[in-house]
């Protein structure tokens, strides 16, 4: 302006969102010093905006898990305390993805990091205003459930879980193929550490997964008293002692057809029509039947022309294969080593039929004698598997198994009714001179033997191999040996083959 500004024009200047009036009349300096005091204010401005939105970056980041975009463990821990410090009450449940390993394993981690996703969004998605809701580290999250009771927090627990069942992370996994187990406990009123309260939520946790997983397990239900080796055993006699803990129930179309496979009198139709009256069993006995272990390359489409290809007693063979599997299926625990057991007894089978072929032709039960030696390993499994802490004492289980499992085994034999052969077999087949076995027992002993050669080899630098000696001892030369063992691996490599297909 020209002339001086009046006192009300400046006062509107500012009033309209000016940050400064001055004159140019006669006052250039004052201007340029004026405009440059406001150009350094408007960078110390921006300056500090930048620094602003950085500390919410930074503060989100400290609250937010990355992945999941809900809060993460550090946001849990303090709500947690505060909670504990204001002597609250709350239910605490802890979350963990069933197999969340072989997600990864079989899918990739692209795969395992949408589970992750849409298994923290459903959480999240389904809790109450007040909860808390957070990832706790890897395939673990955490929920505080504050003023329930705890039939209302399982009840919430429950709600969850069937969420998650539902979900579906496409291309890789279906509604049905995730799911997860829970611990929930209740906070002790008499409880101020934080960690011992997360830990007793761990325990549960932990219960649930050892015990089946996709369940929810509450701490006042889970049995944490420390477990001990002597422990395990005692429990394991106690059971045993009753005569029926872990006993696999034969179904009563395996015990009708034992005894008709024993009866001259019986034709293959009355057999076929036993075995079709459970579908899924008489669909495995077709498929077993038509393998190339039993039947070369014939494969026959229905029981009864299964039955006329291998004859009543490999029929009776093998449905006692497929009932001895079925038994077994679903523990909560130890199914690996169940699994691994079955698999065993099937090559020892097959080993057994091979041998006494050449040392007692026309045995026709050398391959159950093979098959159900170790059948006590899977009863005294099935016994263990009640007891959720033995799975940390692995080694201990398997020494217990070791030690048990002939009288287990016998137990089984005797249950089902099995030939005298098979319990003679079952309750003996350990530390027997070969000389003065019963015939089931050599053969069982000499197949044993055969596997062992097949999985190590005996080299040159090995010298007299205690296996060959074994079976020499059963009128079995060296040369024979390794030719009955490469007949084995032949004869087994097809059957797996075959049962692939």
């Amino acid at each position: 302006a020209s002339t001086d500004l009046s006192e009300q024009t400046v006062s509107r200047g500012l009033l309209c969102g000016a940050d400064d009036v001055v004159s140019a009349d006669r006052r250039l300096v004052e201007l340029q010093a004026r405009v440059r005091v406001q150009l350094r204010n408007k960078r110390d401005r921006d300056r500090l905006v930048r620094i602003r939105v950085e500390r919410d970056s930074y503060q989100l980041e400290a609250r937010i898990d990355a992945l999941t975009n809900i809060p993460n463990r550090r946001t849990f821990d303090a709500r947690m305390s505060k909670a504990c410090r204001a002597e609250a009450p709350f239910a605490l449940l802890f979350v963990d993805i069933d197999h969340f390993k072989q997600v990864n394993d079989k899918h990739g981690h692209d795969a395992g990091d949408k589970v992750l996703q849409a298994v923290a969004q459903c959480l999240y998605r389904g809790k109450r205003v007040d909860d808390t809701c957070a990832r706790y580290g890897g395939e673990e999250f955490v929920i505080m459930l504050p003023n329930v009771d705890v039939d209302q927090a399982h009840a919430i627990a429950e709600a969850h879980r069937k969420s998650i069942e539902r979900l579906a992370v496409a291309p890789w996994l279906s509604a049905g193929q995730i799911t997860a187990s829970f611990g929930l406990v209740m906070r002790d009123a008499a409880e101020t550490d934080p960690a011992r309260t997360c830990h007793r939520a761990d325990e549960a946790l932990y219960v649930a997964k050892k015990t089946g997983r996709n369940r929810v397990v509450r701490a006042s239900d889970a049995k944490m008293t420390a477990v001990t080796p002597d422990k395990i055993e005692a429990f394991l006699l106690k059971q045993l002692a009753t005569g029926r803990a872990g006993l696999p129930l034969l179904p009563e179309a395996a015990h009708e057809a034992l005894r008709l496979a024993e009866d001259p009198r019986t034709d293959v139709a009355r057999i076929a029509k036993l075995v079709d009256r459970d579908p899924a069993l008489a669909a495995r006995f077709v498929a077993l039947a038509g393998s190339a272990v039993y039947s070369g390359r014939v494969r026959p489409t229905n029981t009864t022309a299964a039955l006329v290809r291998i004859g009543l007693h490999t029929a009776r063979d093998l449905l006692l294969q497929v009932v001895y599997e079925r038994v077994h299926e679903k523990l909560p625990l130890f199914n690996e080593e169940v699994g691994a057991s079955f698999a065993r007894s099937v090559r020892t089978a097959v080993a057994s039929r091979v041998l006494a072929r050449r040392i007692t032709p026309g045995y026709d039960l050398a391959y159950l004698c093979g098959l159900l030696h170790d059948i006590g390993e899977a009863r005294i499994y099935r016994i263990l598997a009640e007891l959720p802490e033995a799975a940390e004492l692995r080694p201990e289980v398997e020494a217990l198994v070791r030690r048990h499992h002939e009288a287990a085994g016998a137990d089984v034999a005797r249950v089902w009714k099995l030939p005298a052969d098979i319990l003679t077999t079952c309750a003996s087949h350990h530390d027997v001179p070969i000389e003065h076995a019963a015939t089931p027992v050599r053969i069982v002993m000499g197949a044993c033997a055969l596997l062992r050669l097949a999985d190590a080899p005996p080299t040159d630098a090995d010298g007299e191999s205690t296996d060959l000696d074994l079976l020499r001892r059963l009128g079995v030369s060296s040369g024979v040996a390794m030719q009955l063992v490469e007949a084995l691996k032949l004869e087994w490599s097809k059957d797996k083959a075959q049962s692939d297909d």
